[in-house]
């Protein structure tokens, strides 16, 4: 089970959309440094949840990509269409 718990509010200037709470197990407290970038990314699922609903439909012709890049620029994860698309 967890023992650590860290949270932060998700919201903008207009309302507030909820809580985002992140366990952790006894042997892994959170640091400082986690709490901060959890509250930098905050804002980011904020926007998020604020964007209206995609009217988008499988198949539509716009191009989609998406990758998680580390603070030193290296590609960690992405989808197929991103090799294709980024360069």
């Amino acid at each position: 089970g967890s023992h650590h718990q860290i949270d932060v509010t998700i919201g903008d200037q207009a309302r507030v959309y909820g809580s985002m709470v992140l366990a952790r197990a006894r042997r892994d407290p959170f640091t400082a440094d986690d709490a901060r970038l959890l509250a930098q990314a905050a804002p980011y699922f904020a926007h998020a949840l604020s964007a209206p609903p995609c009217t988008a439909e499988p198949g539509d012709a716009a191009e989609v990509a998406a990758a998680v890049i580390d603070r030193k620029g290296h590609v960690r994860l992405a989808d197929t269409e991103y090799g294709r698309l980024s360069w």
